[in-house]
């Protein structure tokens, strides 16, 4: 498969949206299962990188040992870096690298193919392609998120040259030729030493622990050539066998054995997969969880600019379900509003990592990153992530219910919303169609993150103690750094943009 037809496959995305539009959710408020934290802590041999864990009804991430928020952009470098054997000049690799640190991300999602580590059969190359990663990303002090693309990408593959030339030995599906026998034993044990590969290799080069995360495949749901057969946009049509060719269970048993060889590999990190028609999100985490437990977290892709579809697709897998942290593993760069997109996720208790890097400029994949031009907004953007990540962690803990965000539909001009945050009600008001973000925080204290200059903020004292409040920002240790303080003023606090402030609520 070449590289006009992988472009060609992420603009079908187009079908998810009119998919997203038509859909109407049947998400089952009562699934409450309960993961196993097991698969990643000391029973496995090797103490986890990332793992799982829930408090006051939240689960979430924790990676070298603090909580960690799931936010950050994916760099599609596999457009540029197509055949690692050519060994091109990594520069231009890296300058996505750069440029996502230099707009304040501090995240980047990256494709990891099957077929780029294993030229011939048990021959695993890893110095080009793998080891650059993590030197761009030390260089640039950004965690990864791996996408391991193998047998099943959106109904196509990344197989190597080996396992396409063997039909004998890796048998396609009866009815689609395009699509592998995801239930063949052949092909579970091939892609699943060329993971094991990759993940120990990592344990051996990444020494600041950089890759935090691995998604499994990509899209699982996708119809590949079914495209034209299909019709995405009918949310009824369960029948609908989309998964790799009719081949829903085998999908799930296949990314659940590839789970399980990262949980047991020497660089044991947390699980996810994402899933691009949101009806089918709930249907495959309950096969997922049926499979085993290899597979931690599943979360929905959605390209909309629309705050109320994106948050309906992300509680499509309920927010409060015990063991699964809400997430939209892709969500559109270009959209005019992705700011109070990605509040939105936040306020509902969730993540947003953004598809893609490039979305954020005015450039072509063509183009060397470096010589790239910021959108509209793009300064913008970059404040609101410095804003973010004074609190991150805490935004990371945060249960549904405790966290309110402001004006995420964009109102412009004068604007004033009220939102109860936990115990407080707070009203934020702007005069520039400002967007404010709240959360009341794992010690009952409020926090209050405004983006632009002139937010008002007024509180019910009464729930409230202390004539002036702390200015600040949490360190990598999520202790609170104070560097100000700020005066209440007849009930109300007035911020300057990106100002955190924190504020002691009474306890009854």
């Amino acid at each position: 498969m070449n590289d006009e037809c992988i472009s060609d496959l992420y603009r079908r995305r187009f079908l998810r949206l009119v998919a997203t539009s038509l859909f109407a959710l049947s998400a089952a408020p009562n699934l409450i299962e309960r993961l196993s934290m097991g698969r990643a802590d000391a029973a496995v041999g090797y103490r986890p990188v990332s793992y799982l864990r829930t408090e006051k009804g939240k689960t979430f991430v924790v990676a070298n040992g603090q909580p960690y928020l799931m936010y950050g952009i994916q760099l599609r470098i596999d457009h540029i870096i197509w055949n690692p054997t050519a060994q091109t000049d990594w520069t231009r690799a890296d300058h996505y690298f750069e440029r996502a640190r230099a707009i304040g991300f501090r995240t980047v999602v990256v494709p990891a193919a099957w077929s780029y580590i294993e030229q011939s059969e048990g021959n695993y190359q890893f110095a080009y392609y793998v080891d650059k990663i993590i030197e761009s990303a030390d260089k640039y002090d950004l965690s990864v998120q791996l996408l391991w693309y193998g047998a099943d990408v959106c109904g196509y593959n990344f197989v190597p040259q080996y396992v396409r030339n063997d039909r004998a030995r890796f048998p396609r599906t009866a009815k689609y030729d395009t699509f592998y026998d995801l239930s063949s034993p052949s092909l579970t044990k091939a892609e699943s030493a060329a993971l094991s590969a990759l993940m120990n290799h990592l344990a051996d080069i990444d020494i600041q622990n950089r890759v935090i995360m691995i998604q499994i495949e990509n899209e699982p749901d996708g119809a590949g050539e079914l495209v034209n057969t299909v019709n995405w946009g009918d949310s009824n049509d369960k029948a609908a066998k989309m998964f790799a060719g009719s081949q829903f269970d085998a999908a799930a048993a296949l990314m659940n054995t590839l789970g399980d060889i990262v949980h047991r590999s020497r660089r044991n990190v947390v699980t996810r997969c994402n899933v691009g028609t949101p009806y089918r999100s709930l249907e495959l985490y309950k096969a997922l969880r049926q499979a085993g437990t290899g597979l931690d977290i599943v979360g929905v892709d959605t390209y909309s600019d629309d705050p109320k579809t994106t948050k309906s697709v992300l509680t499509t897998i309920p927010v409060e379900t015990v063991g699964n942290v809400s997430h939209q593993p892709e969500g559109d760069a270009t959209a005019p509003n992705l700011i109070n997109l990605v509040l939105s996720d936040f306020e509902e208790g969730g993540g947003f990592l953004i598809y893609d890097l490039i979305g954020l400029y005015r450039g072509s994949e063509s183009a060397d990153p470096s010589t790239w031009s910021g959108r509209d907004g793009l300064d913008k953007f970059r404040s609101f992530n410095q804003l973010v990540y004074k609190a991150d962690k805490m935004i990371a803990v945060t249960p549904k219910g405790k966290s309110a965000a402001f004006n995420v539909a964009g109102n412009a001009g004068n604007w004033k919303e009220q939102r109860t945050v936990g115990t407080t009600l707070v009203t934020f008001e702007t005069s520039n169609g400002g967007a404010a973000f709240a959360i009341q925080d794992i010690n009952d204290d409020l926090i209050l993150m405004n983006l632009t200059d002139g937010g008002e903020f007024t509180l019910d004292l009464t729930h409230t103690r202390a004539p002036a409040v702390s200015l600040g920002s949490f360190d990598q240790n999520n202790t609170w750094r104070e560097q100000g303080k700020k005066a209440i003023v007849d009930g109300t606090l007035t911020l300057s943009a990106g100002d955190v402030a924190r504020i002691p609520v009474k306890r009854t």
